[in-house]
């Protein structure tokens, strides 16, 4: 396109109309719209106008020529009424088609003389008369009635209005032109226009019109309102109107449209859309707070303006920019889109009025066409840079609009995206006024009831100043989000005036923080982890997840909670669950190395393959539900390809399991690769015996534990002494002492690996969490079965073992079977934990500093107690992190430089006690009878913040055992405080050595010096028995001395 033809069609979309009469250029433009700007911009470039229109007026021949139809042929509907149509059938009882204009009229109104003028119009226009029967699309057409005698309803509202106070018959009338706004039209019967007068008093009424828009469009509203008024004017001064009647009628247009633009014509401008709409189009993100109903929702409004200043501003821009106010308006909308959604690849939709034609000028009707307005804002484009594209965009918008919207909504690519998310309108500000002889009229607003779109932005240029409103779903946006959309909107018209040359990046962005979204999902207990990563198109966000392991929940119910916690926009579009968090070197997630969400089969090796058989079919559809996807799961899809990992492997098994009605059989957990591997292996596998695991040979643990634990260990990619096999290795050609781990979680196998070092093998053995009930008898089981599985990789020790939670306990026992067979054992490693068995070899413990299982927030002198069970070398070290984090960046790292620090001291001999062991001390352990006594103190009920006091308690031991402590042994009478809810804030306070011993129902007097909190308040005082290191009576079933108290 040249750039007189790109000028002539922004004209046209302003509604301006250009011609040559006699040499001369003539000029006809919508009231409001020829600014001085725009004049002298005509003026400038009034001799190539000349040239080119003079060049492009030729006569109309064949199917251009706009003539009268053929009578009693068949009116069919044009391209923009076939969707109103259409949605108005959808739903026939809706007011969002409805269009109100209404006046507030001052002076003596002659309803005589209004009714004339509006029979005239009624007469003078056919659409006026024209209704739409059919049953469905292919049968709607319009048809013509023959004229009706108008009579405008009167309704006298003022005696009832004067009885209320001013703002609620305020209230009252606003609520009486609403409901006249929104009765609904019948199409197929009509009428689809209607008048109504309100007399508030004499000299002073409301005249509401209401128009369905299906046969009126904004410029219609302008060219019926001055016509109302000329028909008015002659009918009060006797006299007939002096305007000849219209040669053509809207039924003319709709024929020769229909004529004009004919599968091929419409296909060739189909070829325009199919390129501009091509590739993955986003739905717009709409910045709402609730969910999206069914249905049209209820509506809402907003009216703002701009000063005129920066409207002068604008204008003024634009010109430089050689684009209208409606370029300058919708670019800078666009930007206030993409601060709220992120987006870069923003569409919004735009009514476009086909009005270029000289004989459809003063023609009413619904010309208007609806088209898609795709911005780009990719490369950080410069504001004025963004306005460039937007006129480029409007301009081949404007070319190519007869293509109707509901077709392109039908593209293969566009099914799934709703393209009326957002509308933005220049609107012209004649059509809303009344110039009728003898009376002031005053335009009021009334918004209709029900929302076409999500939000749509109305703007008019209004004498010196822009005006709007912005109508919006109101069921899904609260009023105050409107507000501060539109006070952001005309502040970034402030900052586009000043200046054009600011880059997208540097405006304001109001989408809430993803650190924030992040923190609120990781508050779902079943989450440990989420990362957000936007998309860079459509801005939408993709949360990546590490699932809790003890308890995995439903996409469905991920989903719930993002949608009950954040407003709708903000909800990740596609949740994705991942094993661990990639990281970068820094202890950063290295977002890059996330995986691409399966929004789609287009990222995926493989070619999707249907199921061929129901089993096939069913294991499809479980992976689809397993693996949170969004597409069609194919036979030969890779689990891992798709997101699967350990923790899904789980689901998987126990869905299938679920579905089956059986065990899924060992062999058919090695084939967890493929839907059709599995469905093999489930096929080969389903005799009787199948629902009896297979174990190792010589394995002592239940079949059920060991079942569980094979699907848990499923997914786990390493090495196996055999199929069977449930310890998985890495590293595995490494050179050094292998190391033998129980842990909880594939990914703490593989930080372990990757931080040790290649050249360290590690081989994990999963605890029995979520598989069997934690009793001792269970725990001694699994580790006779690992005992099993490491003497099969290596059948002779020297063994390093060790282990984290509660698998640090399968670890000791690992340990201490090994000892038992005549293994040596070089180091045993318990992280975060402490068992109380006897053991003789190198013990290393290692606690976080910040962790809620660290012995030093609960006891004195905890190695007392350690001790008293392990007779060899103890080390005691604090790391850095909190229970659960150590495999996390950059804990692990600490925990690991430990852990080669430790095995290295180990190897060489120089492993040491770093805690003191009291030479001679006795230590008695204590069996969990010998745990019970009674006790007994006198407190006073008030104390100070922060006092000393010297109790006088009185000990029982009300077990069946002697007690032999020494001063050294770590049995002590103690105290613990408690706030009001229950909550110990007070561990370590007083301590009373249990000293010499006391016979099994023996009493001793004791004193026991404690200090009182320092917050005053309501407090408990516990005083009990600790065995330091070890744990307090009370949690071996004996029970505290409780006393509540006040502290002053």
């Amino acid at each position: 396109m040249t750039p007189i033809a790109d000028y002539l069609a922004e004209l046209a979309r302003l509604d301006v109309k250009l011609w040559v009469e006699d040499g001369k250029l003539r000029v006809n433009a919508p009231q409001g719209v020829m600014t001085p700007e725009l004049k002298a911009a005509l003026s400038s470039r009034k001799p190539e106008l000349l040239e080119f229109l003079g060049r492009a007026e030729l006569p109309s021949t064949g199917s251009d020529a706009l003539v009268p139809r053929a009578a009693g042929g068949r009116i069919p509907l044009t391209h923009g009424q076939e969707r109103i149509w259409s949605l108005a059938k959808l739903e026939p009882r809706s007011s969002v088609y409805n269009v109100p204009t209404v006046f507030r009229l001052t002076g003596a109104l002659d309803k005589g003389a209004l009714e004339t003028a509006l029979a005239a119009l009624l007469r003078r226009h056919d659409i006026l008369r024209t209704v739409f029967p059919g049953t469905d699309l292919t049968d709607a057409h319009q048809s013509i009635l023959e004229p009706w005698p108008v009579t405008v309803p009167l309704a006298r509202i003022g005696p009832d209005l004067a009885k209320l106070p001013q703002d609620k018959a305020k209230r009252a009338l606003h609520g009486l032109l609403h409901d006249e706004a929104g009765k609904p039209f019948d199409l197929e019967r009509g009428p689809l226009w209607r008048v109504k007068l309100f007399e508030i008093a004499p000299g002073d009424h409301i005249l509401a019109f209401t128009m369905h828009h299906i046969a009126f469009d904004g410029v219609s509203k302008a060219i019926f309102l001055d016509e109302l008024a000329a028909e008015y004017r002659a009918a009060i001064e006797g006299r007939a109107r002096d305007d000849a009647p219209p040669a053509l009628h809207f039924a003319d247009f709709a024929v020769w449209q229909r004529a004009r633009m004919d599968d091929a014509a419409l296909e060739r401008q189909l070829g325009y859309w199919k390129e501009r709409l091509a590739g993955n189009v986003p739905a717009l993100a709409t910045p709402n707070e609730k969910p999206r109903p069914a249905g049209k929702g209820r509506s809402g409004s907003i009216q703002f303006q701009v000063p005129p200043a920066l409207t002068q501003a604008l204008v003024e821009l634009g010109a430089r920019e050689q684009a209208s106010l409606f370029v300058v308006l919708l670019a800078a909308f666009n930007v206030v889109l993409h601060g709220y959604t992120g987006q870069r690849d923003l569409v919004v939709v735009s009514p476009m009025a086909s009005r270029d034609k000289a004989e459809i000028e003063r023609m009413l009707g619904y010309f208007n066409n609806i088209v898609v307005l795709r911005t780009d804002l990719s490369g950080n484009p410069t504001m004025r840079e963004l306005i460039g594209q937007v006129r480029r965009r409007a301009v081949e918008a404007f070319d190519n609009q007869y293509v109707p919207l509901q077709h392109l909504a039908q593209l293969p690519n566009l099914v799934r995206t709703p393209l009326t998310r957002a509308m933005f309108s220049f609107q012209d500000a004649s059509s809303r006024t009344l110039d009728l002889p003898g009376l002031e009229a005053r335009a009021l607003t009334v918004r209709k009831d029900a929302a076409d779109f999500d939000i749509a932005l109305y703007t008019e240029r209004e004498g010196d100043r822009i005006t709007g409103v912005l109508d919006y779903n109101a069921d899904i946006f609260a009023p105050e989000r409107i507000k501060r959309l539109l006070q952001r909107f005309v502040h970034l018209l402030g900052m586009l005036g000043e200046d054009p040359d600011r880059r997208l990046d540097a405006m304001p962005s109001y989408g809430r923080p993803l650190g924030e979204i992040e923190q609120l999902l990781q508050g779902h207990p079943q989450i440990d982890q989420a990362v957000l990563v936007p998309d860079t198109a459509s801005g939408q966000l993709n949360a990546y997840l590490v699932l809790n392991e003890h308890d995995v929940p439903s996409l469905d119910a991920v989903r719930a909670y993002a949608a009950k916690k954040l407003p709708a926009y903000r909800v990740p579009a596609t949740f994705i669950p991942v094993d661990e968090m990639p990281l970068a070197a820094d202890g950063s997630v290295d977002r890059a190395a996330l995986p691409a969400p399966a929004t789609d089969r287009s990222r995926l090796p493989t070619e999707y393959a249907a199921p061929r058989t129901p089993l096939e079919q069913s294991l499809a559809e479980i992976w689809k539900k397993v693996l949170w996807l969004d597409h069609e799961v194919g036979i030969h899809d890779r689990f891992r390809d798709l997101g699967g990992h350990s923790l899904l492997s789980v689901q998987l098994v126990v869905e299938v399991e679920k579905a089956l009605q059986r065990p899924v059989p060992p062999r058919a957990l090695a084939t967890l690769n493929t839907v059709a591997e599995l469905a093999v292996a489930l096929e080969q596998g389903g005799g009787d015996d199948a629902a009896e695991p297979k174990m190792p040979a010589g394995s002592v643990l239940p079949a059920d534990i060991y079942h569980g634990l094979r699907s848990h260990t499923a997914s786990w990619e390493g090495k196996r002494a055999s199929p069977d096999s449930v310890m998985v290795g890495l590293n595995t050609d490494g050179s050094r002492q292998a190391l033998f781990w129980c842990l909880q979680r594939y990914q703490e196998l593989t930080q372990l690996a990757r931080y040790l070092g290649p050249d360290q093998p590690v081989y994990g053995m999963r605890s029995g969490n979520r598989v069997m009930v934690k009793t001792q008898e269970n725990i001694e089981l699994l580790a006779q079965h690992y005992v099993g599985e490491i003497l099969a990789v290596q059948p002779e020790g020297p063994y390093l073992v060790g282990g984290n939670c509660q698998a640090a306990l399968i670890a000791f026992q690992v340990a201490s079977r090994l000892r038992a067979l005549g293994h040596e054992i070089t180091l045993l490693v318990m992280q975060e934990k402490f068992a109380p068995f006897p053991y003789d070899g190198p013990v290393a413990l290692l606690f976080g500093d910040r962790s809620d299982y660290n012995p030093l927030r609960y006891f004195k002198s905890p190695h007392q107690g350690w001790h008293k069970y392990y007779s060899g070398p103890v080390s005691f070290t604090q790391i850095q992190g909190g229970h659960g984090q150590f495999f996390r960046e950059p804990n692990v790292q600490v925990l690991t430089s430990t852990i080669k620090k430790y095995v290295e001291a180990a190897q060489a001999g120089t492993f040491a006690s770093d805690v003191a062991r009291t030479p001679g001390a006795a230590g008695q352990v204590l069996a969990p009878q010998a745990c019970r006594a009674g006790i007994a103190a006198d407190v006073p009920t008030h104390v100070l913040a922060g006092q000393p006091l010297s109790l006088k308690v009185r000990l029982t031991n009300a077990s069946p055992v002697d007690w032999q402590p020494s001063s050294s042994s770590g049995l002590y009478l103690a105290n613990t405080w408690s706030d009001a809810q229950g909550s110990v804030k007070v561990w370590l306070d007083g301590r009373a050595p249990i000293d010499p011993a006391l016979a099994a129902g023996a009493s001793r007097e004791m004193q026991l010096d404690v200090t009182a909190p320092a917050q005053p308040g309501r407090w408990r005082l516990d005083i009990d028995i600790v065995d330091e290191g070890v744990g307090w009576f009370r949690d071996r079933g004996s029970k505290p001395c409780q006393i509540e108290l006040s502290v002053v």
